[in-house]
């Protein structure tokens, strides 16, 4: 790979502090083929998008300066956080350019605007994916109309709703016992599922999800009301209240000078993604919800980063602790009803997929769970273990 390319020109000439950011940091370049771009496109903005740095936390994950996520999978790069649309990015060539610089060539571009998916003329996949659990209502129908194995394998899925909502017990402080015989039954179905409806040339990963999103659709049209409505919303209820009136005695608790954070983001609001975050209350499944908070999270993302260099007059570059903070602050200042409930569905029934916003949706739960444990402290504590009971019924 030669250094005097059109990017790396552009770069050293119009750049030259971000490049001395790399060079300053080890930061990693992802070069896009030279037949991909055009000079005019070669912004500040779309180098941010090219330029990463490790997570200290998980090194398969690369975070760019424009606070976007990829994932790294040997020889490909994956969208993870932040990213509009799914991206699989191949490395063509790695090289080390000038003072060691770690340089990757990928087949397209870091820019789901500009990105560009290859599919196949020839082959008429099954799958198609859908933006909501009644579009994915529809689809099945279809589906059932026309592929007699899919027909077939639907049976097994009615019998695994029904018994989810009949033969297992569903308790609060052993939700996790559920959740597991749950997620490993619905995983086995959306294998067998996607065994069945994958088109040959896809990517396994990609088939998968859109028949979670599928199954998802089918199981929680059906089992929301019970498992949200009948079940988390009540164990949560009397927990909510608390932290509500907690808040509202003490409402400095989860203001910024008290949650060690860089006094730059004490300009931060967040009203945006505070009032965003009352439409997850509208979604049933657990894919939509996390489309929610993907909107939120990118809605923090660019008011921090505003605000980060309008203040600092440099680059903003994204902290995971940071961001959970960011986080914990939305949760405590949102009004969106039972939102304890909603934490715990995404975090229960969300783990059986591989989905790019299962990061996102982590850090959801994990402020929601922070402030319910920090405020209540010990309160209810459950030391038994109960099994779950299964109970056969005859007449099924």
């Amino acid at each position: 790979m030669s250094e005097d390319t059109t990017f790396m020109g552009k770069l050293k000439s119009d750049f030259s502090d971000l490049l001395e950011l790399i060079q300053k940091n080890d930061y990693v370049i992802l070069e896009p083929k030279k037949r991909l771009l055009v000079e005019a496109a070669l912004t500040k903005n779309f180098y941010c998008n090219h330029i990463y740095y490790k997570s200290p936390y998980d090194e398969s994950l690369y975070i760019n300066l424009n606070g976007k996520v990829l994932k790294y999978e040997h020889p490909k790069f994956k969208s993870f956080l932040g990213w509009k649309k799914d991206m699989i990015l191949t490395i063509k060539e790695s090289t080390k350019l000038f003072n060691g610089i770690q340089c990757f060539q990928l087949d397209n571009v870091c820019d789901d605007l500009s990105y560009t998916e290859t599919k196949s003329s020839t082959n008429k996949n099954l799958l198609q994916k859908m933006k909501t659990m009644d579009e994915y209502k529809n689809y099945n129908q279809t589906l059932l109309n026309n592929n007699q194995a899919y027909k077939t394998a639907f049976d097994k899925f009615n019998k695994f709703k029904k018994e989810m909502r009949n033969n297992y017990m569903f308790m609060k402080g052993y939700e996790e016992n559920y959740s597991k015989i749950f997620n490993d039954r619905e995983y086995k179905l959306i294998k067998k599922f996607t065994d069945i409806l994958k088109n040959p040339n896809d990517e396994y990963n990609v088939s998968y999800n859109i028949t979670k999103e599928l199954v998802d659709s089918l199981i929680f049209s059906d089992l929301y009301k019970y498992l949200f409505r009948e079940c988390l919303v009540k164990f949560y209820k009397e927990d909510e209240k608390k932290i509500r009136k907690y808040l509202k005695d003490s409402p400095s608790k989860y203001d910024w000078d008290g949650m060690k954070i860089d006094e730059v983001y004490y300009k931060c609001k967040f009203e945006g993604a505070i009032q965003y975050l009352n439409n997850i209350s509208s979604k049933k499944t657990v894919f939509e919800k996390k489309e929610v908070l993907n909107d939120v999270n990118n809605l923090i993302i660019e008011e921090a980063r505003n605000i980060y260099e309008s203040q600092k007059k440099k680059n903003f570059i994204l902290d995971g602790n940071d961001l959970l903070k960011f986080w914990i602050y939305v949760i405590a200042h949102c009004d969106t009803k039972n939102i304890l409930a909603e934490a715990k569905f995404i975090s229960l029934f969300g783990s059986a997929g591989y989905n790019s916003q299962d990061f996102i949706a982590i850090n959801f739960s994990s402020a929601a769970s922070g402030i319910r444990d920090e405020i209540l402290k010990n309160e209810n504590v459950l030391s038994q273990y109960v099994e779950p009971n299964k109970i056969n019924l005859t007449n099924n």
